[in-house]
């Protein structure tokens, strides 16, 4: 039995290409793993902005993106 598979298209300059391309090189990934691996840390990163956000009321806003970056 076939597994199911998604697909992604993702649009970007010929320079952008060459970046992820370069980048996933260096991190021994393909460029689907190198691709899913930085959706998923973009999502991690953004849940705890969000996280801290709440915990605060926005007041540790600043400390929390300067940690994320």
């Amino acid at each position: 039995m076939a597994k199911e598979r998604t697909a992604l298209l993702v649009r970007c300059s010929d320079e952008e290409a060459e970046i992820i391309r370069e980048a996933a090189r260096r991190e021994r990934r393909t460029i689907s793993g190198f691709i899913l691996n930085s959706v998923l840390n973009r999502i991690a990163n953004q849940k705890k902005l969000e996280d801290a956000w709440r915990k605060t009321g926005g007041k540790q806003a600043r400390a929390a993106i300067e940690s994320l970056e």
